[in-house]
This record gives C-alpha cells, structure tokens and sequence, in this order.
C-alpha cells in the first residue's frame, strides 16, 4: 500500500528510523570491539604503524598537523609525535587490549593521512583509487557537493566578568545531548570532529539531499575516513575477509562522525557495495565469506531492515517552509520491493542524480518533480497508487503542498 502521513505522524517516524541506525550501529561496533575482531583490527594497525615508523619526521609531522584532534590521542595519552605512534605500536605488541575498535578507525584514518602527505607516491595515488567518482551530473568528493559549514568546536561560552553566557546554538546544544546519552559515549569522549553543523539554508551537498528526501540523518558528507579504513584493511589487512569492510558503520557511524548512507556511499562507488536506503543487509560486501562474523552481521542487519518496513519506515518526505509537512510511505511486500528495485533507493545512483535537483526541503510537488528525476517509470507509479489508495490527501498535498 502507498499512503501519505501528516506532519505529526512523519515526525515521528522520521526520529524512529534515525534511532533505529544509531542502534544498528552501535551493534555493529559491538560485533567489531570483541572477540578475534578485535585481535585482527590492532594487528593490522600494528602493521601500519611500523611503516609509518620507518618514515622520516617531515611526513609524520604534516600528518599530525591535519589529526592532532584525534581522540585516540587522548584515549591513550600519547603524544602527537614520533615518540606517540611508538608508545603506540610497542602498546599493540604488549598491552593490545588497551586500544579499542574506535581507536584503531581513528588510526586507520591518521595513517590515511600519512599517506596523502606522499604526494605522487605510489601509495598516495592507490589511496585516491578508494575515492571513486560518481554519476553523469557531479563528483560527490568534489567542494560544491560536499557543502557543510566547517566542523563546530564545541560548547561557545563568553564571559562578562563574573557571568558565562552560553552561546552554543540550540540544535548543537541538543545534538551534545543527544551524545552524552549514547552508551558508547566512554570509547571516544566528546571532540570537535562529531559534532558538524548543518546549514540552515539551501546547499548543494548531494548527501544532504538525498538525507532529507528519505528523513534520514543529516551528519556530515560522504565519509573520506571510510576510504582511509579501505584503503588501510587492502594493504596491511592481510588475510582478513571483505567483511571488515563494515567495519566503518560501526567505528565511524556509530559515533556521530557519519551516518549510514554517508559510511556506504564510498564503497557503493567502488563497488564493494550496493547500498540502497533502509535496506541495511545491503552493507555487507558481496563477495563476504561465510564466517560467522559474516552471520553475525547479516543477522544484525536484517532485524534494522525488517523493522523499517514492519513500522512504515519506507518513506519520501515532503516539507513547507522547512519543516516537514508528510511523506509517502511504501508498506507492503509489493511496494517495498519495488523501492529496492528502484534507482530512486540505490546510492550510487542518487549520488549522481541529486545534483540536478533543488536544493532545500522540497514542497510536494518538488519531491515528486525529485522522484521522477531520478526514476520516471517508478514516479508514474507513484503518483497512480496514490490517487487510487489515498486521493483525498494526495489531491490536498498536490494543490496546497499541505496535509493538515
């Protein structure tokens, strides 16, 4: 069945689904930080280090110039510094349990940056091969279609004399509540990399789009430390699984850096995956083993995906003046199954499509002008299944772009 919900109801919803991520990827991060995960990911961390180590302090040092916020820095109480990756490296080879699954992601993503620094080495150009390019209308790496305001600092405080005014904006102040209460909070400690802060007004970031099209969550853009992590687990992973390849929902999702679709849409462009929006057993490599991580996974993956189509979760959202007004929502074997099938769920298509779309939170009308942009055949469909199943509403939301 299709149908359109209101104001009330797609709000609702909206916060269901995005709580129903974060929880996935906070199990993903538990499946990662124990057991021989865990093991596999210091010991290639290990690896990685010592080659670092070999290198001259030049390179070292511009790389701690771009990550000296990491908060593994913190977590181990190391130094940014030559003397700090060695504690680290001899701390892997003594005392491995010290570092966790979220400190190994932020040196995956210290040694990516080492790399960049060698530019035009060998291993500098296969590190870009990770970032692959998108569709026919814009390279998603590219400035204009990564569009955010710059990573926020933190809590703003100003001080006159004996008073503090907290000058932190409202949607921060609530987005460090929002972290403060995750469960997971103790890995990682609060820094300025997980809070970013989105734009109020119209951008061209293609991930943005795509977020507020499908009621999802607006973090960041396409995850660059994703690439870092591929680019670590081919070269110094050895013999580990294409499953660890979903190590990055867990590590860099499930700790406000990214969110799902912004973790899955470098490897859906480079082809280790074929991400499409809700369908979580779509993060897995398809060429994964039949290990029981990859069980583990799969099991996890499924129950998120199932519990997005058994709540009504399958939606395209609508707004006025900014504020969402209703969606459309797919419920029903048939109609899912149809949105799977459809370019208008598949990353990489949408990638290379949103850039041709307004920008902004669409009106009705301008979501459904969005859907046939991207896939024609399924809009038609679309707009037949709604003036059959629920025209009143449908007729409303065409003539007056609201549902109330």
């Amino acid at each position: 069945m299709v149908h359109i919900i209101d104001h009330v109801e797609v709000r609702k919803r909206i916060k269901k689904k995005q709580s129903n991520e974060v929880e996935l990827t906070h199990k993903l991060f538990d499946i990662f930080n124990t057991g021989p995960q865990i093991t596999s990911l210091r010991k290639t961390v290990r690896a990685a280090l010592g080659k670092v180590l070999e290198d001259q302090d030049l390179y070292l040092q511009k790389a701690f110039e771009d990550e000296d916020s990491l908060q593994v820095w913190k977590n181990q109480e190391v130094q940014t510094n030559r003397i700090g990756v060695q504690t680290l490296y001899d701390r892997l080879g003594t005392q491995p349990t010290r570092v966790n699954a979220a400190d190994c992601n932020d040196l995956f993503r210290f040694i990516g940056a080492w790399v960049e620094k060698h530019e035009g080495s060998k291993m500098a150009e296969e590190k870009k091969k990770e970032r692959a390019g998108a569709g026919p209308q814009g390279d998603p790496w590219s400035d204009r279609f990564r569009e955010r305001e710059g990573i926020f600092p933190g809590a703003k405080k100003k001080t006159h004399g004996n008073v503090t005014i907290d000058q932190t904006p409202f949607d921060v102040q609530r987005e460090l509540l929002r972290y403060r209460e995750d469960k997971h909070k103790l890995h990682v400690g609060l820094s300025g990399r997980e809070l970013k802060r989105i734009p109020k007004g119209p951008t061209e970031d293609s991930v943005l789009k795509i977020d507020q099209l499908f009621g999802l969550r607006d973090v960041c853009s396409i995850s660059g430390t994703t690439a870092d992590v591929m680019y670590v687990l081919k070269v110094h992973g050895g013999d580990l699984g294409s499953i660890y390849r979903v190590l990055p929902f867990g590590t860099i999702a499930g700790f406000h850096h990214h969110s799902i679709l912004e973790v899955a849409l470098p490897q859906s462009l480079k082809g280790y995956i074929d991400y499409r929006i809700g369908f979580y057993s779509t993060i897995v490599p398809q060429d994964a083993d039949s290990s029981q991580l990859t069980g583990d996974i799969k099991r996890v993956a499924t129950i998120h995906e199932e519990f997005v189509s058994q709540n009504g979760l399958h939606m395209i959202c609508f707004y006025d003046k900014g504020f969402p007004e209703g969606a459309i929502v797919l419920t029903g074997g048939g109609e899912v199954g149809r949105f799977r099938a459809s370019p208008l769920s598949r990353a990489t298509v949408l990638s290379g499509m949103v850039p041709g779309i307004k920008a902004g939170r669409l009106t009705f009308k301008e979501t459904l002008a969005a859907v046939e942009t991207i896939d024609p055949a399924f809009a038609g469909w679309l707009k037949t299944e709604l003036s059959k199943s629920d025209r009143d509403r449908y007729d409303r939301a065409l003539n007056l772009g609201l549902v109330r």
